[in-house]
């Protein structure tokens, strides 16, 4: 048990890397600002490849943030568990402020793997997020990875933004639950922009199962790729005249408009959703 860190401490400038091993049922117990297994102070570098943080908590019944990791610096995650991290008072009853997983504020979150399950806090029950100065200086990134099963007693069941940018390229967000708004995302202020992963199973209490969003900018980026639907027929018969051959393309997805454009012909000009058909038959004589 510590004020702040009740696992590891990162001082300013200070680095700390985690490949394997257990920080468990460590608590912090400074008011307003925690971090029940590490607290990664300004400037401070914490990278997690493996290994586990697990049942770790703050205690302070004021209210203390971040029962997992508590970031001011940079936190990058490819790998490891933080599973069942919250932020409870010492009865492990009642719940506290925000970030059962991870609490920012200024700083950077990057996961590129590893899972974060399980977790609870009042507001944001995997990842708080706060941007106080409005500046846009919290980024928070999920390249791959899971976020699944955390909770909230109010808003964010795995992600509570105050600003700040939240971007998804790939990764699961799966099963999480919050008290009233944004199962998956509560989004008071900031920028989401998600163009890869899954948001999936999230339930709120009240609205916005998946994403509930007050203020702020949204982008959605999904590449749409053409799928080929083109047809190539054969057949034969014996009629009057002897055996009768007939082969057939049909192209579903053609387009007139690019006939003349050298570049659209790849192999043939398409995108408009018309359709050529072609057939040759032939007796063999």
């Amino acid at each position: 048990t510590a004020e702040y860190g009740g696992g590891v401490y990162v001082g300013t400038s200070g680095k700390f890397t985690m490949s394997g091993g257990t920080i468990s049922e460590c608590n912090a117990s400074a008011s307003g600002n925690g971090g029940g297994g590490v607290y990664v102070n300004t400037n401070g570098k914490f990278n997690m490849s493996g290994g586990k943080i697990s049942y770790c908590k703050t205690t302070n019944t004021a209210g203390s943030t971040a029962g997992g990791v508590y970031n001011l610096g940079e936190f990058k995650m490819t790998g490891g568990t933080i599973q069942h991290s919250s932020t409870f008072d010492t009865d492990f009853v009642k719940i506290q402020p925000d970030g059962g997983a991870v609490y920012m504020e200024e700083g950077t979150c990057r996961i590129t793997g590893g899972t974060i399950a399980d977790c609870k806090a009042t507001k944001g029950g995997a990842v708080y997020m706060r941007d106080p100065a409005g500046e846009g200086r919290d980024h928070f990134i999920i390249e791959d990875g899971v976020i699944r099963g955390c909770s909230s007693t109010e808003e964010g069941g795995a992600v509570f933004m105050d600003g700040g940018d939240f971007t998804i390229n790939s990764g699961t967000i799966d099963a999480n639950t919050s008290g009233t708004q944004g199962g998956a995302l509560y989004m008071g202020k900031g920028v989401f922009s998600i163009s890869g992963g899954v948001m999936s199973n999230n339930v709120s209490g009240k609205e916005g199962g998946g994403i509930y969003i007050v203020d702020g900018t949204v982008d959605i980026n999904y590449v749409v790729e053409e799928t080929s639907s083109d047809q190539l027929s054969l057949s034969a018969g014996y009629g009057a005249t002897g055996f009768v051959i007939t082969a057939g393309i049909a192209f579903n997805n053609f387009s007139t408009r690019k006939l003349f454009k050298k570049d659209a012909w790849n192999p043939l000009p398409g995108g408009d959703g018309q359709r050529l058909a072609l057939n040759v038959s032939t007796t063999g004589q």
